[in-house]
């Protein structure tokens, strides 16, 4: 089944109203919901870029265990990415990541790329993965380079989704520009899991991400 139709038929969506300028939500849903689609949808590759102490990544192998997972992320400290403060807090991280992940990796389920996003590009063929999440650098520049660079590397019917769709006063996320920008140069739709708006009882991410099928 086509990723698309097996959504708006799944929840209901018309998307014949929506434009390209402005996200379709996806009500009642979070990342927890997207990973439970790609083991429906039998999802046999994908990525996570950004993969810190391994929280989301454990959660993709463990819910998906047909697929085959690789965590991108260099763990280290550099000029420009002020979230983390020095490079023994990077190697702590990865260390915790290690523990978190070694029964996926004994078992060859998930492989670590210490690189950078960019470097990791040319580790994977184009159209060659199911599922790419990015959870990276969200300031500046760096969401539409992450979001143009991993496009080419996911297959038709295939997910390139990510973290965090918010902006945050204090720091200079640049997603939601990013989105935008991608999407209407290429007339595409792009989707957020979860309303804008919090219900009592309705499930929605503190913070949400979003997606775009290919």
């Amino acid at each position: 089944m086509k990723t698309l139709d097996y959504l708006i038929k799944k929840y209901n969506l018309d998307t014949s109203q929506k434009s390209p300028k402005s996200p379709i939500e996806i009500p009642g849903v979070g990342r927890l919901d997207l990973l439970r689609w790609l083991r429906e949808l039998d999802f046999k590759t994908g990525v996570e870029v950004g993969v810190e102490q391994g929280r989301y990544a454990e959660l993709i192998c463990e819910m998906n265990t047909q697929m085959k997972v690789w965590g991108v992320d260099p763990y280290l400290k550099y000029e420009g990415y002020r979230e983390y403060p020095d490079q023994k807090w990077m190697d702590g991280l990865y260390e915790v990541m290690l523990e978190k992940m070694k029964s996926y990796i004994d078992g060859n389920q998930f492989k670590i790329i210490r690189k950078k996003s960019e470097d990791a590009l040319a580790d994977f063929a184009d159209e060659s993965l199911d599922f790419v999440y990015i959870d990276a650098n969200h300031e500046f520049d760096y969401p539409l380079r992450d979001i143009e660079g991993w496009w080419p590397k996911v297959k038709k019917n295939g997910i390139l989704a990510g973290h965090d769709f918010v902006r945050v006063n204090t720091w200079n996320f640049t997603i939601k520009d990013a989105l935008k920008e991608f999407t209407e140069e290429r007339n595409i739709p792009y989707f957020v899991l979860g309303l804008y708006k919090k219900e009592r009882g309705v499930v929605r991410d503190r913070s949400r991400s979003w997606m775009i099928i290919k």
